[in-house]
Order: C-alpha cells, then sequence, then structure tokens
C-alpha cells in the first residue's frame, strides 16, 4: 500500500514518509497542492496525509478537489488543532484529523484504520495480529535515534534513556532535522502547536534536561550542540565518530 504525503516543510514531510516507511508503507511526496492534484489524477497513494499550510492552495480548497478527484481516505495532518478547524475539515471531506506534533505510533494507527474503513488491507500484514496498542506504539527510526513511543525512550549506539513527553517531542524534532539547525521558534511550535509563545527559556531547561540523560548513552555527551544566535543540532554520525576519535 502506498502513503501519499501532501507538505511543503521539507523536514515534516521528511519524518511523515518515514514514519510511514517504517509502519510497512510504500510513500511518495508533494510539496504543494498542484503536485498534489496531479499524483492524485494519476492514481498516486491509496492514502493521503495532508498538510492545509501549503503555499500555493487553501488547504479547504485543496480537500475539496482531492475528494472529487477521488475516494482514497485522506487524513489531515496540521497544526491547526481548533474545534471548529477540525470539524470543517471533516465536514469537506476528510476521514480524518491528526494535529501537529503527533505520536508516530498513532499516526500508522490512524492510516491503518483508515485503511481499513475502505476495505483495504493494509501492506504490514504482520501488524494485524498484534494487539491494537502494540501496533500503535512500534519504535520508529528518526535520524540516529530509534524512538519508541511506548515508554518514551530513545535508543542510540547501543545505549537508551527515557525521556519526558516534553523532551521526547523536542529530541524527535531535532532528529528529523537531519542534523539541520532546529530554532527556539520551532522547538516552542513542536511544544505548544499554534499557541505557542514567542520567547521563552523553558526550551533551555529541556535542553539541558535532554543533554544530561544522553550523558548516559555512550558517545551521546556531545551530540546535542548548540548554536549561537540560532538554535540547536544533532551531531552527524561522522562527527560523532570524529569526536570519539579524538577521545581515544
Amino acid at each position: 500500500m502506498e502513503v501519499l504525503v501532501v507538505e511543503d516543510d521539507p523536514k515534516l514531510r521528511s519524518v511523515l514518509s518515514s514514519t510511514a516507511e517504517i509502519g510497512g508503507f510504500n510513500t511518495r511526496e508533494a510539496a504543494s497542492g498542484s503536485e498534489a492534484i496531479s499524483l492524485v489524477s494519476q492514481g498516486v497513494g491509496d492514502v493521503v496525509l495532508l498538510d492545509l499550510g501549503l503555499p500555493d492552495y487553501d488547504g479547504r480548497e485543496l480537500l475539496i478537489v482531492l475528494r472529487q478527484l477521488s475516494d482514497r481516505p485522506i487524513l489531515v495532518v496540521s497544526g491547526r488543532g481548533s474545534e471548529r478547524e477540525r470539524v470543517e475539515a471533516l465536514d469537506l471531506g476528510a476521514d480524518d484529523f491528526i494535529a501537529k506534533p503527533f505520536m508516530p505510533g498513532e499516526l500508522l494507527a490512524r492510516i491503518r484504520a483508515s485503511l481499513r474503513r475502505y476495505g483495504k488491507p493494509s501492506a504490514a500484514a504482520e501488524l494485524q495480529d498484534l494487539p491494537s496498542d502494540t501496533a500503535a506504539r512500534l519504535p520508529v527510526a528518526i535520524g540516529p535515534f530509534l524512538m519508541d513511543p511506548f515508554d518514551q525512550s530513545v535508543s542510540f549506539n547501543g545505549g537508551k534513556a527515557r525521556f519526558s513527553e516534553a523532551e521526547y517531542r523536542i529530541l524527535g524534532v531535532l532528529a528529523a532535522a537531519s542534523q539541520g539547525i532546529v530554532s527556539r521558534a520551532e522547538l516552542l511550535a513542536a511544544l505548544y502547536g499554534d499557541h505557542a509563545p514567542s520567547a521563552s527559556k523553558i526550551v533551555d531547561v529541556y535542553i539541558s534536561r535532554i543533554r544530561a540523560k544522553l550523558r548516559a548513552i555512550p558517545g551521546g555527551q556531545n551530540i546535542l550542540l548548540t548554536v549561537p544566535s540560532s538554535g540547536w543540532r544533532l551531531l552527524a554520525p561522522s562527527e560523532i565518530a570524529l569526536k570519539a576519535g579524538r577521545h581515544e
């Protein structure tokens, strides 16, 4: 089965695609509404993950167009999480609404549920025999980490540490950035969505706690870097190996 990911943010598009692939699905990607319409018209995707904040289309208009083109499941994945916006999306033809930030296991469970409602078997057939609670909480590989939503733990380099919900969410955003710099505003948005404060030192507190827990994992003591006046990033595997070699 194939998932079409419609998202203009390359970082979030990568996270959505990698999560679907871990769940056993093939993926195709669209970075704009026009590209999504073209792909859906060609029959691409058994289910669509749709962001409403695209640069060339109002999300509501695009949802109507896609629904007219196809009866495949459409799951809105959006930071616009108010009740009014959820109801509006469902009334316009969406099959489900998933608010950002989301847990990977929940996203996979929602995809499988939408396919079952449409009478389409999931490609990840081995998941069907698992208890639903287990199937919805499978570990997901993001960046250098194996992130397990079941206990909000992160495995890296043979070690493992558990994190609070906020810490786990921040680390997931950093890992999904593929060593790119993540700003304070982006991390605040991951924590609070559309209601994020414009400035807050709470991120520094969480970063400090994350660093303390990473120190317990071999090679984790220097993996999270502060980039002055910009934000934070994780080291690339090659940088981690280079640091380790200098300390031998």
